[in-house]
């Protein structure tokens, strides 16, 4: 088993098109109205330029192997 982090700090770049990608998704869900949707573009943003961002994705991978 493997594992390694991407973490962004203290701005946000990529990963503000997860926030991006994840309201709208949830919004055409119905899970959020478009004002939640757009505020949470807009936290996100606001969170980035003042340099207090934080970001992290884990990442884990596992190789098995057949027996013999």
């Amino acid at each position: 088993m493997r594992t390694h982090g991407y973490v962004e700090a203290p701005e946000g770049g990529y990963m503000l098109s997860w926030v991006d990608r994840g309201a709208d998704v949830l919004h055409q869900a119905g899970r959020i109205g478009k004002d939640m949707a757009d505020a949470l573009k807009a936290e996100a943003r606001r969170r980035s330029e003042a340099k207090t961002w934080f970001g992290h994705i884990a990442f884990a991978s596992v190789l098995a192997r057949k027996a013999a």
